[in-house]
């Protein structure tokens, strides 16, 4: 049964979300990956919490951005070019047929109402992943980063966070922030939307 953890999203506002107490079910993407790469219970678990934090780093577990078109747990965008859902969706769809595995049926459906928040959490996090699998053109860069973030490894968790969901680039201020903010994340510096301070007290971002 999941618990229930608060998140304090700004000074005088908290939200619910659920989180797992039980190791993470080895279905869908996940466990095509697992598979793939002979993931043990452990790195199984690792890859659960590797998306836990990304969507902390997205959305706090699922808030959506009044000011874009990002919606759901991982804030795909769902308007004009950039509409990554559709493109997310593609992508996950590809992710099947590499890793042997059937396409859902819920994917078409998806393409028709192109809105993430209307998937299931669990349909969320496949496309997640999915998305991120196919993003990648080389399989041993597929394989270094998963293994890397399942592992625990921040430096393989922010680079696969960001060159393949953010997709930042560059060294404008906002990548930096957002690199700075999901670093702290995948360590474990951050918690609950808090700001994260030095020893000093300083605010860190």
């Amino acid at each position: 049964m999941p618990i229930e953890n608060t998140a304090i999203m700004e000074p005088g506002y908290s939200r619910t979300v659920a989180v797992s107490d039980l190791p993470m079910e080895r279905t869908g993407i996940h466990g095509l990956l697992s598979d793939e790469y002979g993931f043990d219970q452990a790195e199984s678990d690792g890859l659960s919490r590797f998306l836990d934090n990304t969507a902390k780093i997205e959305s706090e577990g699922g808030v959506d951005n009044p000011g874009s078109s990002a919606k759901g747990t991982f804030q795909f965008l769902t308007y004009g070019d950039d509409n990554s859902f559709q493109t997310g969706l593609n992508r996950l769809s590809t992710a099947y047929r590499v890793l042997g595995g059937e396409v859902p049926e819920w994917v078409a459906g998806a393409r028709d109402h192109g809105d993430p928040g209307m998937l299931s959490e669990s349909q969320q996090r496949d496309l997640a992943l999915g998305n991120l699998f196919s993003s990648i053109k080389d399989p041993e860069e597929t394989e270094r980063l998963f293994r890397g973030a399942s592992g625990g490894d921040t430096d393989a968790a922010v680079e696969l966070y960001m060159k393949y969901h953010h997709r930042g680039s560059g060294g404008d201020k906002a990548t930096k922030r957002a690199r700075s903010r999901s670093a702290s994340i995948y360590s474990g510096a951050y918690g609950h939307g808090g700001l994260v301070r030095d020893s000093y007290g300083r605010g860190i971002f």
